[in-house]
């Protein structure tokens, strides 16, 4: 029984630290999403960009592929990914989000990435809701994918980059996709 009373001071300690930190790591979770959201807002894309795991997500894209590809390929495709995300993707994020005050549910963690459910008022009356994923990269979180009724963003458009590497070759591929961002930037 002694030990027992002995134990409980050092379980409160132990249960009080595993609280704080995992409200510093849910902070640490959300953070990013905040921060992506008011850099797109003011149109600095630049460090938008700096919240977004950009590398992870040309990895998942890529695939199979990414063990084919050489690394001046997987270059090209990243900065490519970089470009359309700045040109397509923030000015969407600055369209759908008028305001960064956006509600965001406590971080679901699993399989090394965080699940933060969210939602958004579009066009004055439609509710959007989904969930932004993401992951830790060199020991901070960053935004890899959006869900959206459970569905990967992403798993879509690797499906069509896979179809489109398998008819034109991954330099076909480039190709394809390098015109397509050209002309968002116009």
């Amino acid at each position: 029984m002694k030990k027992l009373i002995n134990l409980v001071p050092v379980l409160l300690l132990t249960f009080s630290i595993s609280k704080t930190l995992a409200k510093d790591n849910d902070k640490n979770v959300t953070a990013p999403i905040y921060k992506m959201l008011v850099y797109a807002k003011k149109n600095k894309d630049d460090k938008a960009l700096k919240y977004i795991g950009i590398s992870s997500m040309a990895n998942f894209l890529l695939g199979k592929y990414q063990k084919k590809a050489t690394a001046k390929q997987k270059k090209i495709f990243e900065n490519l990914l970089k470009d359309n995300i700045k040109y397509q993707g923030l000015p969407k994020v600055a369209e759908y989000f008028p305001s960064v005050d956006v509600p965001l549910v406590k971080p679901v963690y699993k399989n090394a990435k965080a699940f933060v459910e969210s939602s958004v008022i579009y066009a004055g009356s439609e509710r959007l809701k989904f969930q932004w994923v993401l992951a830790k990269v060199k020991n901070k979180y960053v935004i890899i994918d959006i869900l959206n009724d459970g569905k990967s963003s992403l798993e879509k458009n690797k499906t069509r980059i896979h179809k489109q590497i398998e008819a034109k070759g991954m330099d076909g591929f480039l190709a394809i996709y390098k015109e397509k961002v050209e002309g968002m930037k116009k």
